[in-house]
C-alpha cells in the first residue's frame, strides 16, 4: 500500500472515530523492522514515521509532505478525543511552513482549527489572531459557507473561554465579524439552499478558486441527482466539466465522470452510464488513484448488473473489492461484498451468497452500520427456504430497527412490514433490473 492510500484510509477511519481500525491500518503499513505506528494517547505515530520516511525518501519533498499529512490527521484525532495539548503540538508543527502545499491548500480550515485549539490551551490572543486571518481569507473567497465556518469557530472559542455576550461581541468586532456567533453546528453545504449554493459557486469562480467552483458545481449536480432531477444534475455536471476543461491547471475529471455515471445509471440510461464509468476508470488509472479505480469499478458493476450482465458485474465488483481491501477500506469492501453475495444468490449460488450475507449482517451490526444490517437480515429472510430462519431474520431486523432514531427507523420498519406481507401472501415474482442495494 502506498503512502497516499494509507492516509486516505486512515482519514476515513478517523472521521468515524474508529481508532482501532486506524491502528490496524497503520500497523499493517509499517511492517518494516524499524517499528509499527502504535496508536495511543501517549505514543505518537510521528516519531515512527520520521524514521521510516527518512529512510524511504531521504530529505526530499515527499518526506515533508508525508509528515505534514501525518500531523494533519493526528491533529484531527487529538481534537476528537479532546486532547488539546497534543492537537496544538501537531498544528504548530504543521503551520511552521506556510508555503507547504498542505497548508496552502487547506489554509482557512487549518487556521480555524488552530484558533479553536489555542482557545482551549489558554492562549486567547493567538486564538484571536488566527481567527482574524481566517475571516480575512473567507471574505476574500466571498462565500456564505466560508463565513459560516468562521462564525462556528467564533462560537467554539466563546464556549472554550467562557465568554459572556459582551465579550463575544468584542471578539467578533476584533476579528471582523458582526452580529452574533453561530449557536448551532457548522452550516455545511448540505444545509444550504440551491440558490445559496449557486451564489457561492459564482463567488468562488470570481475569486479565482476554480477548483472550489468545480467542486461546488459537482455537488449541486449530486444534490439534483439524489432528488431524482436528472436533467438538472446533467446540466450542473456538464458545467463542472466545461469549467475544468477551460482551465489547464485542472487535469483530474474523475469525480465528475463518476457522478455522471451514477446520474445515468439511476436514470436507466445504461449505455451512457457505462461510458462515464469507463471514463472515470481511465482517469483513475492515468492519475494513479487506486481509490478512484475502486469506485469506478464498483459503479460499473452496478451498471452491468442492472442491464442484465451478471458475469461482467461480478468481474467489476471482484476487482473493486480487491482494491478496497488493499486500501484498508473495510466498510467499502463490506458493501461490495454484499452486492457480490446478492448477485451470487440471484444467479443460483445460494449457499455461497447466503453465508456471505450472514457474515456481513454480523459485521454491519458490530461496526454500527445498523441500517445495512437490517437490509442484510431482510435479504436473508426473503431468500431463505426455511420458515424458521425467515422468522428469526425478521425478528432480528425488527430488533435492529428499534435501535435506530425515528427518522431512520420509519422507512426500514416499512420495509420489514412489506416483506412480512409479501411472505404471508406470496405472488409470482418477476425479474427486476434494480440490482443489489447500492451505496451512493
Amino acid at each position: 500500500m502506498n503512502e497516499s492510500a494509507i492516509w486516505a484510509a486512515l482519514l476515513h477511519s478517523l472521521d468515524r472515530h474508529d481508532y482501532g481500525q486506524a491502528a490496524r491500518l497503520a500497523s499493517d503499513y509499517a511492517r518494516d523492522p524499524e517499528g509499527s505506528f502504535e496508536w495511543s494517547r501517549t505514543t505518537s505515530m510521528v516519531d515512527h514515521l520520521r524514521a521510516l520516511t527518512s529512510a524511504t525518501f531521504g530529505d526530499d519533498t515527499a518526506s515533508h509532505v508525508f509528515l505534514d499529512v501525518t500531523h494533519e490527521i493526528l491533529s484531527r484525532a487529538a481534537i476528537a478525543r479532546d486532547d488539546w495539548a497534543a492537537a496544538r503540538g501537531h498544528l504548530e508543527t504543521l503551520m511552521r511552513d506556510p508555503s507547504s502545499s498542505l497548508f496552502e491548500e487547506n489554509r482557512r480550515s487549518l487556521l480555524l482549527r488552530a484558533a479553536e485549539v489555542m482557545a482551549h490551551t489558554d492562549t486567547p490572543a493567538e486564538s484571536t489572531r488566527l481567527l482574524a486571518l481566517a475571516v480575512d481569507d473567507a471574505r476574500a473567497e466571498g462565500t456564505t459557507a466560508a463565513l459560516a465556518d468562521c462564525r462556528y469557530t467564533w462560537q467554539q472559542i466563546v464556549d472554550a473561554l467562557g465568554m459572556g455576550t459582551a465579550q463575544a461581541r468584542r471578539l467578533g468586532e476584533t476579528v471582523g465579524l458582526s452580529g452574533a456567533p453561530a449557536d448551532h453546528g457548522r452550516r455545511t453545504y448540505g444545509m444550504m439552499s440551491i440558490p445559496e449554493l449557486v451564489d457561492d459557486a459564482r463567488a468562488l469562480e470570481l475569486s479565482g478558486n476554480v477548483a472550489g467552483a468545480i467542486s461546488l458545481r459537482r455537488y449541486i449536480g449530486e444534490r439534483a441527482r439524489t432528488a431524482g432531477q436528472y436533467e438538472t444534475a446533467r446540466q450542473w455536471l456538464y458545467s463542472a466539466l466545461a469549467l475544468a476543461r477551460a482551465n489547464p491547471d485542472v487535469n483530474d475529471f474523475g469525480l465528475t465522470y463518476h457522478e455522471l455515471s451514477m446520474v445515468e445509471e439511476q436514470a436507466e440510461r445504461f449505455d451512457d452510464a457505462a461510458h462515464w464509468a469507463a471514463s472515470a476508470l481511465e482517469q483513475a488509472r492515468a492519475t494513479g488513484s487506486r481509490r478512484g479505480e475502486a469506485d469506478a469499478l464498483n459503479e460499473l458493476g452496478i451498471i452491468e448488473c442492472r442491464r442484465g450482465r451478471p458475469q461482467e458485474a461480478k468481474t467489476a465488483w471482484t476487482n473493486a473489492l480487491s482494491h478496497y481491501e488493499a486500501l484498508g477500506m473495510a466498510d467499502y469492501a463490506d458493501e461490495t461484498s454484499f452486492m457480490l453475495a446478492q448477485l451470487a444468490v440471484s444467479t443460483g449460488q445460494d449457499e455461497e451468497g447466503m453465508e456471505t450475507v450472514r457474515r456481513l449482517a454480523r459485521r454491519f451490526e458490530a461496526s454500527g452500520a445498523i441500517e445495512r444490517s437490517v437490509q442484510a437480515h431482510l435479504f436473508l429472510a426473503a431468500n431463505s427456504p426455511d420458515a424458521q430462519v425467515v422468522g428469526e431474520m425478521l425478528e432480528q431486523a425488527r430488533r435492529l430497527v428499534r435501535e435506530l432514531p425515528p427518522s431512520l427507523a420509519k422507512p426500514l420498519a416499512d420495509e420489514v412490514a412489506d416483506l412480512e406481507a409479501e411472505i404471508a401472501n406470496p405472488e409470482p415474482r418477476t425479474d427486476s433490473d434494480e440490482g443489489p442495494a447500492r451505496r451512493d
